[in-house]
């Protein structure tokens, strides 16, 4: 899979610019569960996460993910914060590949913000950090409400 995606990720910055675009709208989308939240601000999902995204946890995840790519109203970016994720196991990072992989054959935008050092470790350790669209805390969307 990683295979795949290496040059073929689309960038944040790629994502079409929608000031004044026909639609332009920011909604909170039904909670998956207690520690994911999706909201939608103009074309871009915006994905928050919090705890640990290990094997118990991360189907949930996958399928938020994949969910989000494959909603009518399909988004040109997904920015997944992952700043309040404490922990990532391999099923967790196979999921961030995964939506990352998904999002690339629709054309949508992927990028990860804000890791911790441990989970911004694993994803260094597996050689996503070099697929994926990582961004610091500072550029993360000060509109996901963090609980």
């Amino acid at each position: 899979m990683l295979a795949k995606l290496i040059g073929a990720q689309r960038t944040i910055a790629d994502a079409p610019d929608t000031a004044g675009a026909e639609e332009p709208f920011s909604s909170v989308m039904p909670e998956i569960s207690d520690w994911i939240r999706i909201e939608r601000v103009g074309s871009q999902l915006h994905v928050g996460v919090a705890g640990e995204i290990d094997m118990a946890s991360a189907p949930e995840f996958r399928s938020a993910l994949l969910e989000t790519l494959s909603s009518p109203l399909r988004p040109t970016a997904v920015q997944v914060d992952l700043g309040l994720v404490s922990f990532i196991d391999a099923r967790g990072v196979a999921a961030l590949a995964e939506g990352c992989d998904a999002a690339s054959r629709a054309g949508v935008a992927f990028a990860v913000h804000n890791p911790q050092r441990r989970v911004r470790q694993m994803l260094d350790i597996v050689g996503l950090t070099g697929v994926l669209d990582v961004r610091p805390a500072a550029e993360v969307f000060a509109t996901v409400d963090r609980r």
